[in-house]
């Protein structure tokens, strides 16, 4: 009885542990997000914000006073979740 126990923990694990890397090998590497107004994108790799990218036009897009709002909310659009629609993804 607790072989057979043993045996099913066992291969219910390596399942486990199967979806796990099927799960890792389905993230992207690198993701991005951008603002509502399409000034700044953040680009998010495996260990967080690595790169912030203006637009060459920004300053006609957003006001310099805005700009660490812009940030900010380029930021979270990056993190989003896998599953979440592509236009905050790229």
């Amino acid at each position: 009885m607790a072989e057979d126990v043993g045996h099913r923990l066992r291969s219910e694990a390596q399942a486990l542990w199967g979806l796990v890397a099927e799960a890792r090998a389905a993230v992207p590497e690198r993701v991005s997000g951008a603002d509502g107004s399409g000034a700044v994108r953040v680009f998010h790799g495996p260990a967080g914000p690595d790169s912030i990218v203006l637009d060459p036009d920004w300053r006609r897009r957003l006001p310099s006073a805005d700009l660490g709002a812009a940030v900010v909310a380029a930021s979270p659009a990056a993190a989003a979740p896998v599953d979440a629609p592509a236009g905050g993804r790229g």
